[in-house]
């Protein structure tokens, strides 16, 4: 095939291009295939005959070494699949996905509708205890001028401005932040490229999306018992590790194909939210018990210990936590639910000085404002729960409302392991800036490493797979700077990592990894990983060109870049 032809052939398939040919939406795949062999090739299907459409075809992609049917209709077929990289049909695609988006649209309209009607409940329930609260008002004056006694009336008052009241404004809240995810939702949905989305699914080649998610949406789909207010996400909180970790035990590699074996473990998995939350419902002492025996099972305490004494965020609480788990070792709950409140609100301070929020007075910086900020940045997963619910245990704890033992021992219980949760995420949550970058200094070139599985498929190195994982991500700046800034040196020593990253760098120094890098980059169609792969490598020749010591290294990048650049000029992706 010569240049010219080469190079239509190459622009024709380019996804971009794709994208404006109205036929690649309207016809089947021996349509498109004639059409494409038309507007490449300026060989009309119509006239000309079918052998000599073929021996064309079998000529100028002989490099290929595709053995085309004989067949006319699997001809055509076979050159869609193999020559144009499609496979089904993107007007066939798009159908399913519009109609998708539309039962979606409905479906959130039918749960705005019943979070309004929860609303209004409220409202009357908010209105009901409002007239109570002013007839005992006029209850407790009649009564104090004729000298009579009314502490029931102040003990009720009290319930109705501390407990009920408090608990209705947190859900009418909660309601708002439904309301506002679901116009997120739609708002989301009106932005999908349905075209886009649809020739993503017949391309096998620019597919960026797993088989499992190709049809996926908005998780509404599946799960739109998150979208209402009624949702408790406390259970799930509490027992997020456990499932966190039951999961991890699966190489994503070979998610789907042990998928019949996971559910079957998920199905009999002694945690599951639905099952907990209906023990709670059912029998309060069952449900204490069960918390019980799990906290001590899973020694939730010493779990906490032992990662606030290793972690270089929380290190600075390890003394105060330590003194509350004292506490709660010895069934003095009160005084541990009371330093912990306190403390897991620092700890919200803590994830947004690591995420880069920091307020302009402190006076102002609520547990509220922590977590709506924090939430904005990074979709906090357990937003609702701190922000609606974990509020109203903190606000009796302040006004000394935990009376009776059972009630205070399940909450001392229950925050117990509110604290795990964040010790757990602020460990592993990788969309907190330090985590990534920590993960792969300490699996770089070790036993650890995740990818030796995939490097053994390759036939690869598993550093070079390591490496190229590490820096082709959406967050390559933060995982950058973590490579090359002095000012984490005392995080990363901190960890006993500093030999580690020595050695990225000296591995990065080598050329090794620029081959593997330009040989895997040389293989690759998709235009948003080659633009990504160059704002990459202009980021470390920032880097590299300011240290003369490194001058092969940045030869290197420079190389491998021109490489990238001029598949950009040539459309060669």
């Amino acid at each position: 095939m010569d240049k010219e032809k080469f190079n239509r052939y190459k622009a024709y398939i380019d996804k971009d291009n794709l994208l404006r040919i109205e036929y690649i939406f309207e016809k089947d795949e021996c349509e498109i295939t004639k059409r494409f062999i038309k507007d490449v090739f300026d060989l009309d299907t119509d006239k000309m005959s079918f052998s000599e459409i073929h021996e064309f075809l079998s000529s100028i992609f002989k490099y290929r070494n595709i053995n085309f049917p004989k067949n006319e209709m699997d001809f055509y077929i076979t050159v869609y699949k193999k020559i144009i990289f499609l496979e089904g049909l993107p007007r066939d695609e798009y159908k399913i996905l519009n109609d998708k988006i539309n039962r979606l649209y409905i479906k959130i309209d039918e749960i705005m509708s019943k979070i309004e009607i929860r609303k209004s409940n409220l409202k009357e329930e908010y209105d009901k205890h409002k007239e109570r609260l002013a007839d005992i008002n006029n209850r407790i004056e009649r009564l104090r001028k004729e000298f009579k006694p009314y502490i029931e009336e102040v003990r009720e008052k009290e319930l109705i401005t501390t407990r009920l009241l408090p608990y209705i404004e947190y859900q009418n809240k909660k309601c708002d932040h439904y309301n506002k995810m679901l116009e997120n939702e739609r708002l989301d949905l009106q932005k999908v490229n349905i075209k886009s989305k649809a020739l993503s699914n017949c391309n096998k080649i620019r597919s960026d999306e797993s088989d499992t998610f190709k049809y996926f949406l908005s998780p509404i789909e599946d799960s739109e018992e998150l979208f209402l207010p009624e949702c408790d996400y406390s259970i799930s909180i509490k027992f997020y590790k456990e499932l966190k970790g039951l999961l991890e035990k699966y190489d994503s590699l070979y998610y789907q194909e042990k998928q019949d074996e996971i559910n079957q473990l998920l199905a009999n998995y002694k945690y599951k939210s639905d099952i907990i939350e209906k023990v709670k419902k059912d029998n309060i002492h069952n449900y204490i018990k069960f918390i019980a025996t799990y906290i001590e099972e899973k020694n939730v305490c010493g779990y906490i210990l032992e990662n606030t004494n290793n972690n270089h965020v929380i290190y600075r609480r390890k003394e105060v936590i330590k003194t509350a788990i004292d506490c709660y070792k010895e069934k003095n709950y009160l005084s541990f639910i009371s330093i912990i409140a306190t403390q897991i609100e620092g700890i919200f301070y803590d994830y947004c000085f690591e995420m880069g929020i920091q307020p302009d007075g402190i006076n102002s910086f609520t547990l509220n404002t922590k977590l709506n900020m924090l939430n904005e940045k990074i979709r906090f997963n357990a937003y609702e729960y701190f922000a609606f619910d974990f509020p109203l245990i903190r606000n009796m704890v302040a006004h000394g409302l935990l009376m009776d033992d059972e009630h205070v021992a399940k909450t001392a219980h229950e925050v117990l392991l509110d604290l795990q949760f964040l010790v757990f995420d602020i460990k592993t949550n990788e969309k907190i800036p330090y985590n990534k970058p920590l993960k792969f200094f300490s699996m770089f070139d070790t036993d650890k490493n995740i990818y030796l599985t995939v490097s053994k498929l390759c036939k690869t190195n598993p550093n070079d797979e390591c490496m190229y994982r590490y820096l082709y991500d959406k967050d390559y700046k933060n995982n950058l700077e973590w490579l090359f800034n002095p000012m984490y040196k005392s995080i990363i020593e901190f960890y006993g990592l500093l030999d580690q990253v020595e050695k990225v760098h000296n591995y990065l120094i080598g050329n090794k990894f620029w081959v593997f890098l330009e040989t895997r980059l040389n293989g690759i169609l998709n235009k948003e990983i080659i633009v990504q792969w160059d704002n990459i490598l202009q980021v470390m020749i920032c880097y590299y060109k300011n240290h003369s010591s490194y001058k092969s290294t940045f030869n290197e990048i420079v190389r491998v870049k021109k490489i990238l650049s001029n598949k950009m000029s040539t459309k060669l992706y």
